[in-house]
């Protein structure tokens, strides 16, 4: 039998229980215009009451609702079997890419640790040049002017320490005592800038020495 056929003897298995009780509450809950008078007949012969009525529309409609919702349960199918395949390509294409990902950092990984080798291999060659070199009055120039860098950098900062402290002192001194305090900073100042220059010579010549033993 056909699915119009199955519907024809449905609606008349429906059609035979006549006003019955439930058949009126039916044709409410479809949205029908039931007489009023008909409606009380109805509910006399059957022996019930308007609020019975009332629950066996409420019933009803909520049938149709779960028979609306069945119906679309075939549309619903297909929209997740869709929805489903979307998900599935996606994981697919996550995966390739994790695995392109994990491939090139492997491949890369190797390249960085060999230049990083060779960086840090890099960085002692130069001490080891110097300390290699076979002009030994390199080595004494640079032994002595390590020592004098220390000494320089010292006086260094302790000519810095004495501007500062005189330029504090000057911000805070009674005006009578300010001409006396510049021109001691003025010659602090001229200190630092010798103590500076020295410095700077000193670095100069030890960095000129260090390359000349590396370059030898």
């Amino acid at each position: 039998m056909t699915a119009s056929g199955v519907s024809d003897e449905v609606g008349e298995l429906i059609a035979e229980r006549g006003d019955t009780f439930w058949n009126l509450a039916r044709r409410i809950a479809l949205g029908e215009d039931v007489d009023a008078e008909r409606i009380a007949d109805i509910l006399r012969d059957a022996g019930r009451n308007p609020e019975e009525l009332n629950d066996a529309v409420a019933q009803l409609k909520h049938r149709t609702k779960l028979r609306e919702r069945a119906a679309d349960v075939e549309a619903k199918r297909e929209r997740l079997n869709l929805l489903m395949g979307q998900v599935d390509r996606a994981n697919a294409a996550l995966d390739e890419a994790v695995r392109d990902h994990r491939q090139t950092v492997s491949q890369l990984s190797g390249e960085i640790k060999e230049l990083r080798d060779e960086l840090t291999f890099a960085q002692n060659i130069d001490a080891e040049l110097a300390r290699s070199c076979p002009v030994k009055s390199f080595a004494k120039e640079k032994l002595a002017l390590e020592g004098r860098l220390k000494g320089a950098r010292f006086g260094l900062n302790q000519a810095r320490k004495t501007v500062e402290g005189l330029q504090t002192s000057l911000t805070q001194a009674h005006p009578m005592e300010r001409a006396a305090l510049q021109h001691r900073l003025e010659r602090a100042n001229e200190d630092l800038r010798l103590a500076e220059e020295m410095h700077a010579q000193i670095a100069a010549r030890q960095n000129a020495i260090f390359h000349a033993m590396i370059d030898f």
